[in-house]
């Protein structure tokens, strides 16, 4: 279940792992290969808090 936090977002607490680890095997692989130059956040829209 999600866990929501103070500010507001709504953390998957229990997929985070399975998430970076998704987020890793696409720069890892061939769908990458026109990637260059960016960041790619994998925060759970944390980031994206004011």
């Amino acid at each position: 279940m999600a866990t929501k936090l103070s500010s507001g977002i709504i953390a998957f607490s229990k997929s985070v792992a399975r998430e970076i680890a998704h987020a890793i095997l696409f720069l890892c692989g061939q769908r990458s290969s026109f990637v260059t130059g960016q960041i790619l956040s994998v925060s759970g829209g944390l980031t994206m808090a004011g």
